[in-house]
């Protein structure tokens, strides 16, 4: 049956490998030198359709590239999720109805969403229940073809860590498994491998604690041991504690992320020997695929003896060796960062799918600087090499190091900016993840034994919790932006009090989803007064509990006051146009 007629040199190979997985098959039509598009499979309520478009109407509806044609998979996905709770989105007859209704039919989100709803999956799922047409739909549905695809916010996860199935990818700028998008938390954990070799009930007891507080993730080291800093040795090739921490981790719904290279430069002074245990290293992980976050080459790699140019090498050996997302390093560590990504990726051609930088942790701004710091990683290089995934790899964190960050708002808010700054991870830093000892190594402490360790756990989770799982994959602004339009400009522009402004507020950084926006309104000095730009609804949420502040419609132009209250001086702020 004849479905779709398109021009052979505009359908890419990409296009037609997603084509043909939906059960479309494009093979090539010596007349008119198109291919011609035919569904082999027997749908339902697919049997009238017969259209061919031309060339002009394919452009006209923008649709025929890989990425629009992922955009609108990716908004049907989100769709099946939201309305019928299928946690893995459209089964592959959902999704290829959809598809060809959108090329066809020019169906826009709203008309799936209508179809949803229409269907007897939707009526056993939500029994009784009566929405109306427009309830719901003219908050998340632009409800015109020229709006889809459109970044959507998906459905919320729950508080706490959630289930890691499958295998770690990335989705645009963020991470993803079976399960979906996700804004990924993480914690430094660098000796848990020499807790696996001499105190494994230690090690148990720290995963413990970091699945129910919400961790994702681990980041360990394969290697390490210089003194005096520190006070014991992992030795490479450790494989059967890599494992054992790695299986741990994951029976606690945890991955791993291993740094291969750390004390390089006298645990394993060979270069001959590194590129053989990148090599091994890569199969090992292959092994375990599922429980691999992403493979992080080296821990600040200047300062731990491995130069740029190894790290491009190592980096050409991950890319032939694994399908696992992989980074370089952040070579000078927190020290311009940015200016030795660039100079790493633009200079040295290294290339890798993933950027760890290690941002500046001058403590300025009440500790506020810190946290805004991810936003400038849009800005570093040039975009035909640097990486589009950032993590924010080691932010200062609780500990000598601390730049200032000492209050759990802080932790809660470092994740949330890393998110509205497009990064797709939070990994938690301290003292007690470096090595689990003071920095004279004279007294052992755990995770647990963070002073109000368990109010910065309980700030990163509720704040994430508020916003959607594909939060980073939206539009950034600024506070001062107009294209797009921050959903408060211009009313902050004279209220950022680190440009010599007596009140106010550090920065408002925000992400936005059509209609809907959340913004991190950060370092509230005393009292900040806004005005959205639009009719809204507005939610404000509390930077610790995640409990809802207040719920009220604000008119274009009409000004609110959020006050400083103790040392809660931050929040989340959600608006919908109205």
């Amino acid at each position: 049956m004849r479905l779709l007629r398109a021009i052979h040199e505009h359908l890419d190979h990409h296009v037609k490998a997603i084509f043909k997985f939906l059960g479309f098959v494009v093979r090539a039509v010596k007349s008119d030198s198109v291919d011609e598009v035919v569904h082999e499979k027997n749908t339902e309520s697919s049997a009238d359709e017969d259209v061919s478009l031309s060339e002009q109407q394919l452009f006209d509806k923008r649709i025929g590239s890989f990425e629009n044609i992922r955009n609108v998979l990716d908004t049907i996905d989100a769709l099946y999720r939201e309305e019928l709770h299928r946690p893995h989105g459209a089964d592959n007859t959902g999704r290829s109805l959809l598809l060809r209704k959108s090329l066809v039919n020019a169906w826009t989100a709203t008309d799936m969403r209508t179809w949803l709803r229409a269907s007897e999956e939707w009526n056993q799922r939500h029994p009784g229940l009566q929405v109306p047409d427009d309830e719901h739909m003219e908050r998340h549905d632009h409800g015109t073809n020229d709006d889809l695809p459109w970044p959507r916010p998906e459905v919320v996860i729950t508080l706490g860590n959630r289930e890691a199935k499958g295998f770690s990818r990335l989705e645009r700028k963020m991470f993803a498994d079976d399960n979906g998008v996700y804004p990924a938390i993480g914690a430094t954990y660098m000796y848990a491998v020499r807790s696996a070799e001499v105190d494994e009930a230690r090690l148990i007891r720290n995963l413990d604690w970091l699945s129910q507080n919400g961790c994702n993730y681990i980041r360990i080291l394969l290697m390490v041991g210089t003194p005096p800093y520190w006070s014991f040795e992992i030795k490479p090739r450790s494989w059967d504690a890599y494992h054992r921490v790695m299986e741990l981790a994951w029976e606690r719904r945890m991955r791993t992320q291993p740094v291969i290279f750390a004390d390089a430069e006298n645990s394993m002074p060979s270069l001959a020997d590194r590129e053989k245990f990148a090599e091994e290293v890569a199969q090992f992980c292959n092994d375990r695929r599922e429980m691999v976050q992403f493979i992080e080459v080296a821990n600040e790699a200047e300062l731990n003896g491995v130069s740029m140019d190894e790290l491009t090498r190592y980096c050409e050996i991950l890319s032939k060796s694994t399908d696992i997302p992989f980074a370089a390093s952040s070579p000078t560590g927190s020290h311009y960062p940015e200016a030795s990504l660039e100079k790493l990726y633009g200079e040295h051609g290294c290339r890798s799918p993933i950027a760890t930088p290690h941002f500046d942790r001058e403590a300025w701004e009440d500790g506020y600087r810190i946290i805004r710091q991810p936003w400038h990683y849009q800005y570093a290089g040039d975009s035909s090499y640097m990486p589009s995934v950032f993590v924010n790899n080691e932010p200062a964190g609780f500990g000598p190091n601390s730049g200032g960050m000492s209050i759990p708002e802080h932790f809660g808010m470092g994740a949330l900016y890393t998110f509205l700054s497009g990064g797709a991870a939070f990994c938690f830093h301290s003292i007690h993840g470096v090595k689990g000892q003071d920095r004279a190594n004279q007294n052992e402490f755990d995770f647990c034994d963070i002073p109000r360790g368990g109010e910065m756990w309980e700030s990163i989770r509720s704040l994430v919790a508020n916003v959607p799982t594909n939060i980073a994959n939206g539009e950034s602004a600024n506070h001062h932006w107009t294209n797009p339009q921050h959903p408060l400009e211009p009313s902050l522009n004279d209220q950022i009090w680190p440009d010599n402004s007596e009140s106010g507020l550090v920065r408002a950084f925000a992400q936005g989803f059509g209609p809907e926006w959340y913004v991190g309104l950060l370092g509230i000095r005393g009292t900040v007064e806004f005005a959205p730009n639009r009719d809204v609804d507005a939610t404000l949420y509390h930077p610790i509990s995640g409990n809802v502040v207040w719920n009220r419609k604000i008119s274009q132009g009409e000004k609110v006051r959020v006050e400083q209250d103790g040392e809660t001086r931050s929040y989340l702020l959600k608006t919908v146009d109205s």
